[in-house]
């Protein structure tokens, strides 16, 4: 990078260079120039410490030396491939900011249609005002990395008590800490969430609505996968198995009588990996001890079918 140049040369400069870099070689064009203009701003932001509002302000002004290595290195990381969101320390979903760091899958706005499935279903099984239910809707979560799902559920959905189970020591601190910022009340536990739940409906408790975004990638197209996920993002999080769909086997395998509780409504939302919805929903349809619940396929905003829903109908929660 040139030395002497404004802030607004800077960005322009960060931007043409990510535009370039292996990390973006099949972006499309129509969306290559926002995207790196983006991350650029986001970059020079982070060695600055500011704001975009802030960056805007000083775009026509100089850029101190000290300043141009710091975002050359920030650069070079990011052309290696390692994830924007891990670089900064924190990424958005449903509008909030989520710290990330290697060790949890990193929130994707895909997510968002799960959450929003789970949420419009909650409403529809409580009607207008969920605040005056007279017990809380209990929700457990397998898997919640950030605690993204978790967190979002809690704080849209205040009549829920949330639980988020992981195996993983790294995903159960950052879930911890996310909740601290966001001030969500939000039950962390380290363990397996199959167990868990088992040995919750041992001891007599059931959960209202079980959530996931468990790992759906088949073991033998991780290599496949583009480099900032592949090298970056903890494979713990990415393996399916074989096919992809181990984790939806576990979960038709659960006893219904887990889910909910007796003439309520009971709710198990997972999402799934692209062509993989018509396979996990017929698992249940498949199963006998899930007659009694509807499946059901929820698109994300490309239209891909990224939701199963497995739900029974009862008495409104109350």
């Amino acid at each position: 990078m040139e030395l002497s140049i404004t802030f607004a040369q800077l960005v322009k400069q960060v931007a043409q260079r990510l535009g370039t870099s292996a990390a973006y070689r099949d972006w499309p064009a129509d969306e290559l120039a926002h995207q790196t203009r983006m991350e650029a701003e986001q970059l020079v932001c982070a060695a600055m410490d500011w704001s975009k509002l802030a960056l805007l302000q000083h775009l026509p002004e100089t850029v101190p030396d000290s300043v141009i290595g710091v975002v050359d290195g920030l650069v070079r990381r990011r052309v290696d491939g390692e994830p924007l969101a891990y670089i900064l320390g924190y990424t958005y979903f449903y509008g909030r900011v989520f710290r990330t760091r290697p060790g949890a899958l990193i929130p994707r706005p895909d997510t968002e249609t799960l959450v929003e499935t789970v949420l419009h279903w909650i409403q529809s099984q409580t009607g207008a005002d969920a605040s005056a239910l007279t017990a809380p809707i209990q929700v457990v979560e397998i898997g919640p990395g950030t605690g993204c799902i978790s967190i979002t559920l809690q704080l849209e959905c205040p009549a829920s008590v949330v639980t988020a189970v992981d195996i993983s020591a790294e995903a159960v601190n950052l879930t911890r800490e996310n909740c601290s910022r966001l001030n969500a009340s939000v039950d962390v536990v380290q363990g397996d969430g199959f167990a868990y739940i088992q040995q919750q409906g041992q001891a007599g408790y059931a959960f209202d609505v079980i959530v996931s975004n468990p790992p759906y990638i088949p073991r033998g197209e991780i290599d496949e996968l583009e480099t900032s996920v592949r090298l970056y993002e903890p494979h713990l999080a990415l393996d399916g198995g074989a096919d992809g769909l181990d984790f939806y086997r576990r979960f038709a395998a659960l006893p219904p009588t887990l889910l909910g509780r007796a003439g309520a409504p009971a709710g198990l939302f997972l999402e799934v990996g692209m062509g993989q919805a018509d396979a996990v929903a017929e698992l249940f349809r498949a199963h006998s001890a899930w007659q009694s619940f509807a499946v059901s396929l929820h698109r994300d905003v490309r239209g891909v079918h990224r939701v199963v829903a497995v739900t029974r109908e009862g008495n409104r929660f109350g």
